[in-house]
């Protein structure tokens, strides 16, 4: 009822997926990217690579495991260039793996300090950020990071891989103050032009050969001339 069908067997998307403060499940829910029907189909499913073992179907169980891992967060700040903290701006979290059914790991909007954090972060897969004003509209103008791999720790900090010199170093800070630079572009190219980028941050703490450890950290997104 309510779903539109050209039969009665009502064939569908079924996103299964768990929920647990401060984890992520190990394979992003991929496993529970399947089907539904209330009735069992004949012939070709219709949806691409979905076979009948991905198929459920009323009064048949099935079983899909999940493994839930600690998951991180990041702490940061949005500010222009000209130092103004942006309030009510979108920032989110993208990249190429995604959970079923999903545009976004991680989505959330700057307090009117220009404050957020994004919780829930999935550890060891890369991602870019995607920051955009609050009023979506053509031509969708926003700013993207260079793509980020999140590492898991305990301490409370924002935690990424990082090389200095070409050498890997573990790379921490309390907050993570995103730069805005010029009036954006289309939010598809933005991603596109930074994710090649090599990520290049400035931040006020100490390192050493292994670590940083940073009370803040600045990362500009954008360029300057757009």
């Amino acid at each position: 009822p309510g779903l539109l069908s050209e039969n009665k067997k009502m064939v569908q998307a079924a996103t299964i997926s768990v929920d647990l403060d401060g984890h992520f499940e190990k394979n992003l829910h991929r496993q529970g990217d399947r089907i539904a029907a209330l009735e069992k189909p004949e012939g070709d499913l219709g949806w691409g690579g979905k076979t009948l073992s991905d198929l459920f179907l009323p009064g048949e169980s099935k079983e899909i495991n999940f493994v839930m891992l600690p998951a991180t967060k990041i702490s940061g700040m949005v500010i222009g260039l000209d130092g103004d903290h942006l309030d009510g701006v979108r920032v989110s979290l993208v990249g190429e793996d995604m959970p079923p059914s999903s545009s976004v790991v991680a989505n959330t909007q700057t307090d009117k300090g220009g404050r957020f954090e994004l919780t829930g972060i999935p550890t060891g897969f890369k991602y870019q950020i995607l920051v955009r004003p609050f009023e979506a509209k053509p031509p969708w103008l926003a700013w993207a990071s260079a793509p980020m791999v999140y590492t898991p720790h305990d301490d409370g900090n924002t935690h990424f891989e990082y090389s200095i010199d070409g050498k890997p170093v573990d790379f921490g800070c309390q907050q993570l103050t995103l730069i805005l630079n010029g009036n954006g572009v289309n939010w598809k190219t933005a991603l596109k032009e930074a994710a090649d980028k090599k990520l290049e941050l400035t931040w006020d703490g100490l390192s050493n050969e292994r670590q940083v450890g940073a009370g803040m950290a600045f990362l500009e997104l954008g360029g300057k001339d757009e």
